[in-house]
């Protein structure tokens, strides 16, 4: 049974009938119950499903990136489940049961913060440093943005975040891996952030690099 708890102008939770009430982040909504499914796992059900958990499982390694960096475009639901399904359009390849990302194409943050103008990369066993101009004053960028950065394992399908870098003014920035990962290539991401938090800009892919 379904509960009015705001009149009947208000919004409800639980199921009335064939629709059912609940809400999200103070958004109520309803929908349909869902019909039944003679076969609710068909081939090409379990292939979508297999698909969605790769991607949940590889990005949830980012979680705390996802929340800072995909919180102003995951409408109605949480930055992980939107990165997850940006993802399964976009950003995986390979055949059931064996996924892989694409790497080049993976969105780790979005907004209108603008972005850093990366010039130089450099990647061995110590770790991988970025440089970069000082754009401070083009369109919003300020002094104090800090960087943000994604590093992805391509041989370990691991991912590390790197939350509080450099400022945008001090033009660089460097992330230290493990010793393990010696003899692996990395693919590189980098975000800008404002720094009280409002603003973040969109993740900037600069490549993928041998560890060595």
């Amino acid at each position: 049974m379904g509960t009015i708890k705001q009149g009947v102008l208000g919004g409800f939770s639980g199921k009335v009938g064939t629709v059912i009430g609940a809400s999200w982040k103070g958004t109520a909504y309803m929908r349909g119950q869902a019909t039944h499914v003679k076969n609710p796992r068909t081939p090409k059900q379990i292939e979508q499903r297999t698909k969605m958990e790769f991607a949940r499982n590889f990005l949830s390694q980012a979680q705390e990136f996802l929340n800072v960096g995909l919180k102003d475009v995951a409408k109605h639901q949480s930055p992980l489940n939107y990165a997850a399904s940006q993802m399964m359009r976009n950003a995986i390849t390979g055949d059931y049961p064996d996924y892989s990302p694409v790497y080049s194409k993976l969105v780790w943050s979005h907004g209108l913060l603008t972005q850093p103008i990366v010039e130089t990369v450099y990647a061995n066993y110590n770790g991988i440093d970025f440089l970069w101009q000082d754009n401070s004053g083009q369109g919003n960028a300020k002094a104090d943005d800090i960087s943000m950065v994604v590093v992805c394992n391509a041989e370990k399908k691991e991912v590390r975040c790197f939350m509080n870098g450099f400022t945008r003014a001090t033009q660089s920035t460097h992330c230290e891996f493990p010793e393990e990962w010696v003899g692996d290539h990395i693919h590189v991401y980098i975000t800008m952030r404002s720094a009280d938090g409002k603003l973040i800009s969109n993740s900037h892919y600069c490549g993928v690099f041998f560890l060595e």
